[in-house]
Formats: structure tokens, C-alpha cells, sequence
């Protein structure tokens, strides 16, 4: 039988850290104890191992283990009292920040039946350009898929998503993206979690093709959105190029005040029109 640690908590024979992984090991700790928690190992309130015993437990050292308690904190998985030490909070409590990136619960939101077409995957080395927004290095495997997303069986954008393969080996194969959600393919199976995104938007006028995906008629604007989505662990994973039909959607901005004479933008939407107005949410 292994030595028990305080709480309950067991001092693992085999870590489950695989320090050949392209994963980084915080992310991997991070993800395990993640999965643990989840699994009823804790319960809410209970007090959580010491950032000693994960160190002895994992085999890592203490910035390892200090960034994946952070990592935990952030999503309101545990939290730190300070003299007390670090208790299990409720996961449930944590935002569902997953819908931020998900086309089908936009749609769902909305009152409009969601529907995708993949109209292409591949995979290839990743250019210059997308090597500088992925920051990886030029030549690293990307997977492509390309879609065409539908609201109520009307054509509402195409989208064609980078990931950065070894985060999620497979991804084009073993998944149906007619079906499933991106953001709910990466949070069960490779344990990525999108947490937020930078994006750029402007108007452009498509290329023919994406033109006639979306039903357009020639020289048709439309507002083309690039954006960089990030993991719970800060990692960029996909670089999206959206096309959205500007006659169903339109760019809504909040901004507040920061300071003098500066303004900060504290939320950037994508909303969609009803015939000339905008709906705003």
C-alpha cells in the first residue's frame, strides 16, 4: 500500500507527469488534479494536499506545482487562505466561459436551430504568418478544418480553424464536426479549455468560394474576424479566419473609461441582425 499523505491524499508509485509530453508539466499537474476534483476525490471544503506534498507526490518542483494551484484557483477550483492553507471550492461556481467560443450555443441563445457542413480538412506545416500568431515555430503541424456554420439552415459564416496539432493529436479524424462543438471536443478529449481570445475584425470583400458558401451576391462585403484563442494555460491552441455574412451580423463594443484620456475595451461581441437593425443582447 502506498504512504498516505494528509487528507486522504496517497503518494502516487507512477506520476502520471510525462516529461516527454509537448504539454507543459504544470499544464499536465494542472489537468490531473483537475480531473481528480471532478471525480469526488475531494469534497467542497475539504482541505487540498500541500503544494510539499504535490512536489514529493509528482516528482516536480514548486513553481510546477505553484503554477497548476493557480491554474486551479483561477477556475475557482480551489482557494487560498491565507494561515489556513488551500480548501476545495465548488466547480460548479466556475464561468462557463465555454459558450464564449461555441457557434451552436450562440445559435441555441438566439432561438435559431445551429447546423455545420465541414467543407474541408487537412493537415500541413504552419506558414510564417501563423507561426508568428500561433508562436510556434514555422513548419510545425497544423490541422485545418473548415466549415460552413448554419443557423436555421441559413449560411451565418464560414470558419476555418489552425490548431496546433500535438495539443490535440487525431482531432480531424476521430471526431464529427457536423455533430460536435470544437470547444466541447477539446475540453473532453484533450482537456483544453478555451479561456479567452484576441481578435482583429475589419471588412473585406470574400473570395469566390467563400462567396458562394455563403450565399452572396458578387462584391458582397462581408466582416472577416481573425482570432487567437487560448488555453486555461495561457497556451495559444487555434487560429481562426471567420467570415461572417455582415448582412446577419454586426459588431457590438462596450467600452468604459480608464483612466484620462484613455478608453479601454472591456467587451468585443459578434450580434446578430434582424433585418436592417441590430439586435443588441
Amino acid at each position: 500500500m502506498p504512504a498516505e499523505k494528509p487528507n486522504g491524499f496517497a503518494h502516487a508509485t507512477h506520476s502520471p507527469i510525462d516529461r516527454s509530453s509537448s504539454l507543459p508539466l504544470y499544464h499536465q499537474l494542472y489537468v490531473h488534479l483537475r480531473t481528480r476534483i471532478l471525480g469526488g476525490e475531494w469534497q467542497t471544503g475539504e482541505l487540498f494536499p500541500r503544494d510539499a506534498d504535490l512536489e514529493e507526490t509528482y516528482g516536480v518542483s514548486r513553481i510546477t506545482v505553484r503554477k497548476a494551484v493557480d491554474m486551479l484557483v483561477n477556475e475557482n477550483f480551489v482557494v487560498r487562505q491565507r494561515g489556513r492553507g488551500t480548501f476545495v471550492s465548488n466547480p460548479g461556481l466556475q464561468a462557463d466561459v465555454d459558450n464564449l467560443f461555441s457557434f451552436r450555443d450562440e445559435m441555441k441563445r438566439r432561438g435559431l436551430k445551429p447546423g455545420s457542413k465541414v467543407l474541408g480538412t487537412n493537415y500541413h506545416p504552419v506558414s510564417a504568418h501563423t507561426a508568428e500568431q500561433l508562436g510556434i515555430a514555422v513548419g510545425t503541424e497544423l490541422a485545418e478544418l473548415s466549415r460552413l456554420q448554419l443557423g436555421d439552415g441559413e449560411p451565418q459564416c464560414v470558419e476555418k480553424t489552425y490548431l496546433v496539432h500535438r495539443y490535440c493529436q487525431g482531432i480531424l479524424e476521430n471526431h464529427d464536426f457536423v455533430k460536435a462543438s470544437l470547444a466541447e471536443v477539446l475540453e473532453k478529449a484533450y482537456h483544453i479549455r478555451l479561456t479567452r481570445a484576441v481578435q482583429t475584425v475589419s471588412a473585406l470583400i470574400p473570395a469566390k468560394s467563400i462567396a458562394d458558401a455563403l450565399e452572396l451576391r458578387r462584391n458582397q462585403p462581408v466582416l472577416f474576424v481573425e482570432r487567437i484563442s487560448y488555453s486555461q494555460a495561457d497556451i495559444p491552441i487555434d487560429y481562426r479566419r471567420i467570415y461572417y455574412r455582415a448582412d446577419r451580423y454586426a459588431l457590438r463594443q462596450e467600452v468604459h473609461k480608464d483612466g484620462d484620456p484613455f478608453l479601454t475595451v472591456s467587451e468585443v461581441t459578434m450580434t446578430m441582425r434582424e433585418g436592417s437593425g441590430s439586435v443588441v443582447n
